[in-house]
């Protein structure tokens, strides 16, 4: 009964997501496509694959040997779908914003879900380090950049897109430096014995 809840989740999130005034409001603005619907079709299909996973229907175990075939096929999808050409298809052309919603939540999200526990920390770590890496790089062409890289979206809008991916990045990083410092040596302190 508890694992059905991951399941509920997905479907609600994805119908939400998916629903014709949300979908345009949030397709409406850099913003909300990219920090908003792009992330919570991911999070809808991680929620898929972790109900999948607890109900044991994991389809190309045998093939996902330490995570790491899903978690490429993740970051292939991901970097398919933050091209500024598919972004803009995305929005004008049906068979492309069809795609989309299918492709992200079982591309993206789904081996997520079905990759992430089983990779290597240190693997965990690049992959975490370099989406900052990437994040700061985006945010920096948006900021840098005086043409429009979508052409569905004003100047503007890909400043202010720029600007949070940029300072966002920077803050996610301080934070994980501050963690990797102080973190473990708050939680691994020893109480003396008596």
């Amino acid at each position: 009964m508890k694992t059905i809840k991951f399941l509920l989740y997905s479907i609600t999130l994805f119908l939400i997501l998916t629903i014709s005034p949300v979908s345009q409001f949030l397709e409406s603005s850099m913003v909300g496509l990219m920090l908003i619907q792009i992330p919570g079709l991911t999070l809808s299909g991680y929620w898929l694959g972790k109900w999948l996973k607890m109900n044991h229907l994991v389809i190309f175990k045998s093939y996902n040997h330490s995570g790491i075939p899903g978690i490429l096929i993740a970051i292939f999808t991901s970097i398919y779908w933050i091209l500024p050409r598919m972004v803009d298809g995305a929005l004008t052309e049906p068979i492309l914003m069809v795609a989309k919603y299918i492709t992200i939540p079982i591309l993206i999200g789904l081996p997520i879900a079905w990759s992430w526990k089983s990779l290597h920390s240190v693997a965990k770590w690049f992959i975490i380090t370099n989406g900052i890496s990437m994040l700061f790089v985006m945010g920096w062409l948006y900021l840098n950049t005086n043409i429009r890289v979508c052409n569905n979206f004003l100047i503007s809008q890909q400043q202010l897109l720029g600007n949070i991916l940029f300072y966002g990045s920077i803050s996610i990083f301080l934070i994980l430096v501050l963690f990797a410092f102080m973190g473990p040596a708050q939680l691994s302190r020893e109480k003396p014995q008596l």
